[in-house]
């Protein structure tokens, strides 16, 4: 018996307290889902924004070094 098997049972019992449970417990499982599908997404996109950060972060040293360069030969040009 799979899980949307036991939950259709649940839902069509004649018992109204269990038909709510499973209605509550399906609400639940719902919320769970969208819960963990939204954190999924957030950290995919936190990674990606802290990938493209150390990649920045690279140009950036690269940018400074190589300044750092020009100055140093301006100086001993003058």
């Amino acid at each position: 018996m799979t899980n949307d098997e036991a939950l259709e049972m649940l839902l069509s019992h004649p018992d109204p307290k269990i038909n709510e449970a499973a209605k509550l417990w399906l609400e639940q499982i719902n919320w769970c889902i969208e819960q963990f599908t939204r954190m999924h997404q957030t950290l995919q996109t936190t990674h990606e924004n802290m990938v493209q950060f150390n990649l920045d972060l690279k140009y950036l040293a690269f940018d400074l070094e190589a300044t750092r360069r020009e100055r140093d030969a301006l100086k001993d040009g003058v």
